[in-house]
């Protein structure tokens, strides 16, 4: 049914009063709801994404990235602390639940570990994806990333109450190259996992390398953190010559550095049982010998 305006002048006003209230009511439901979907101002402990579906024992926290933010989901290690921690950085997918999949994984190994959004992806509809549409815009291993991963270590860092020496990011595809460059550029030594790392800004085989994606290898004189990589050897989206490019950069610039192929598997090393579960392992029994 409709409102009708009563045509007596008590009834008047009592009607007016009634709209008055009633706009205020929208009003302020409608800022709430305005607020609720602005960026972050501080780092801050939010809930878990509607679409987010492995919520059980993940703890959500959002910190500031220029104007914009980044999220965290984080699985703490079984037992009294402080672990060591991860930060997981996704490739161009972008953050799904089979990262905090991956995070639950290393928990299990012993490190406190946070799968990242670092960035808003450009298909906010896709179901899979967790939603980071607060997130800075999606422009690859750019200059631009580098604050973006440098907001989700700091996250980590207060999330976890690690120290900064015992942080390990573990990058896969163009979160690999990110983690790198983030090292190029700030002269950070946490360890390094780079998975099938995009490290020249060349992609081949599906999709296309973007504008702003940055040659890492040609700045990995300026890369000290420790590097372990993992690479497929039938890749043929990030090709492996790109890890061996890396890999003998990074050498002989005196850096701390290994590589673990895997023949007969493609870029999606993290979809099979064996290669994952082996690069959980070794990685895990790695990070220890780095961070102590």
């Amino acid at each position: 049914m409709g409102t009708t305006e009563p045509t007596d002048r008590s009834g008047r006003r009592s009607w007016k009063r009634r709209v008055s209230a009633i706009a205020a009511v929208v009003g302020l439901s409608l800022v709430a709801a305005s607020c609720s979907a602005l960026p972050v101002t501080a780092f801050t402990r939010i809930t878990a994404p509607e679409n987010s579906t492995d919520t059980a024992g993940v703890e959500w926290y959002a910190t500031p990235a220029a104007d914009r933010e980044v999220r965290v989901a984080l699985v703490r290690a079984e037992g009294d602390g402080p672990h060591p921690a991860i930060l997981i950085l996704p490739g161009s997918d972008g953050l799904q639940d089979d990262y905090i999949r991956l995070a639950r994984e290393f928990a299990a190994q012993g490190f406190d570990t946070a799968a990242g959004c670092w960035f808003a992806y450009p298909d906010a509809n896709d179901s899979l994806r967790t939603d980071c549409a607060q997130g800075p815009t999606f422009d690859g291993v750019s200059e631009a990333s580098v604050g973006s991963v440098e907001a989700l270590v700091s996250a980590t860092l207060q999330a976890t109450g690690a120290s900064s020496d015992q942080l390990a990011i573990v990058g896969f595809s163009r979160g690999g190259g990110a983690a790198l460059l983030r090292a190029a550029r700030t002269g950070a030594t946490n360890p390094i996992i780079d998975i099938a790392g995009m490290v020249t800004g060349q992609v081949q085989g599906f999709g296309v390398p973007l504008p702003t994606d940055v040659n890492v290898v040609a700045s990995a004189s300026a890369i000290k953190a420790p590097t372990l990589a993992f690479h497929g050897l039938q890749d043929s989206i990030i090709v492996p010559s790109q890890s061996l490019l890396l890999t003998t950069a990074l050498r002989n610039a005196g850096t701390s550095v290994s590589v673990h192929w895997y023949p007969g598997y493609n870029h999606d090393l993290l979809n099979h049982t064996e290669t994952r579960g082996d690069i959980v392992a070794r990685g895990s029994a790695w990070l220890r010998q780095q961070l102590g």
